[in-house]
C-alpha cells in the first residue's frame, strides 16, 4: 500500500460548503498537471528541470482557466538543444544556446506515458552565458517572453479538454474504481478531483471520492494505531520526563487527528490515550479535548474529510508506469 502524500500546489476546501464555493468560483477551470517525466530533459540538471516547471506552471496559472494540479491530463515540456557555440565578441568568450521547447498536452496512459496527444507546441529559445549551463539556465528563462504564445495554446487546448470530459465522464468514473481496486487511491482521487464542475460526472465523482478516501484510512488505519501504541509505549519507558512524554502524547495526539470517527481504530487509540489522560500536560491535555470536541461534530468532521482529500490531490506525485491496470 502507498504512503498518504501530504500536499503541495494548493488547500482547495475546508467542508462539503466550503468544497462547493471555491468550485463555484472557477467552475469552467480545468486541470493540467505538469511535471518532468523520467528519461525527459536529460540534457537539464535538476535545478534546470525545476525552474522549467515552475515557468510553464506559472504561465498556465494566469491563463484565467486552468488551475494546475492533480490531473488526468498531463502537460509535459521537454527542451533539445539545438546548437551550442562559443562566441568572442573582442571582449569575453560567452556561450550561447539555441534550444527548442516542445510542449504536449496529453490525455495520461499510466500504461504508455506519458498518452494520447491532445496538443503540442515547439517555441525557438536563445541564451547566453558564461557556460554553456548559465546559457541554457538563461534560455529556460527566456521562456516568459513567448507568454502569449503559450498561454493562447493552453487557453485552445482547454476547449478540447473540457469537451473530452463531457463526453467520456463514465469511463473516467470508471478509471478512478480501478485505481481504487489496485490501492492506488492517491491516483484515484486525483483523477476524480480534475473532473470539472460542468460536466454530467461532478457530482458522482465527488461523492466517490469520499468514498475511496474511506477505503484508504480503512487500509491504514492498522498501521497507524500501530503508531500509537508504540509513542505511548515509548512515553511510559521514558520514565518521569515530562518533556519527552509530552511530545511523544502530542506525536500520539496527531496520528489521532488523521483518523475520522467512523474508522474502526478510531475508537480503539481513543481508549489508548483516554486512559492516559493523568499523564498529560496542559497542553496535551487541551489539544485532547480539542479533539473529543471535533470528533463529536459532524461538520467539523466532514471538514476534516474534505480538507484531507484536497491535501491527497495537491500533494499527487507522478507515478511509475502502471502494467497492471485493469483493462475494459
Amino acid at each position: 500500500m502507498k504512503a498518504p502524500f501530504f500536499f503541495l500546489f494548493f488547500i482547495l476546501f475546508c467542508s462539503l460548503r466550503g468544497y462547493a464555493q471555491i468550485s463555484n468560483s472557477n467552475h469552467n477551470s480545468v486541470k493540467l498537471f505538469i511535471d518532468n517525466l523520467p528519461g525527459t530533459n536529460k540534457n537539464l540538471n535538476e535545478s534546470q528541470k525545476s525552474l522549467l516547471k515552475n515557468r510553464i506552471t506559472n504561465l498556465a496559472n494566469k491563463t484565467g482557466t486552468v488551475s494546475v494540479g492533480a490531473s488526468n491530463f498531463l502537460l509535459l515540456p521537454q527542451i533539445e538543444i539545438i546548437r551550442s557555440l562559443k562566441v568572442n565578441p573582442g571582449l569575453k568568450v560567452f556561450d550561447v544556446v539555441d534550444a527548442e521547447l516542445f510542449l504536449g498536452i496529453y490525455r495520461t496512459d499510466w500504461r504508455n506515458l506519458p498518452g494520447e496527444s491532445f496538443s503540442s507546441i515547439s517555441i525557438s529559445l536563445q541564451g547566453s552565458g558564461s557556460t554553456e549551463n548559465e546559457a541554457l539556465t538563461n534560455a529556460i528563462n527566456n521562456i516568459t517572453s513567448n507568454e502569449k504564445k503559450i498561454v493562447d495554446w493552453i487557453i485552445h487546448t482547454r476547449s478540447s479538454i473540457f469537451e473530452y470530459y463531457n463526453l467520456n465522464c463514465t469511463q473516467i468514473i470508471k478509471e478512478a474504481i480501478r485505481f481504487n481496486q489496485l490501492q492506488l487511491y492517491n491516483e484515484s482521487i486525483a483523477l476524480l478531483f480534475s473532473i470539472p464542475q460542468e460536466t454530467p460526472c461532478y457530482d458522482t465523482a465527488r461523492k466517490l471520492s469520499v468514498n475511496i478516501y474511506r477505503d484508504f484510512l480503512r487500509d491504514s488505519c492498522e498501521s497507524q494505531l500501530q503508531g500509537v501504541r508504540s509513542l505511548i509505549a515509548m512515553a511510559s519507558n521514558s520514565g518521569n520526563n515530562r518533556e519527552s512524554n509530552s511530545k511523544l502524547y502530542m506525536e500520539a495526539l496527531a496520528i489521532l487527528k488523521q483518523l475520522t470517527p467512523s474508522q474502526y481504530c478510531y475508537s480503539h487509540a481513543q481508549n489508548l490515550l483516554n486512559g492516559l489522560q493523568n499523564r498529560f500536560d496542559e497542553r496535551t491535555r487541551q489539544e485532547w479535548e480539542l479533539i473529543n470536541i471535533s470528533a463529536k461534530n459532524e461538520a467539523e468532521v466532514e471538514k476534516v474529510m474534505y480538507k484531507a482529500l484536497a491535501e491527497m490531490n495537491s500533494n499527487f506525485k507522478m507515478p511509475q508506469v502502471i502494467n497492471n491496470l485493469i483493462k475494459d
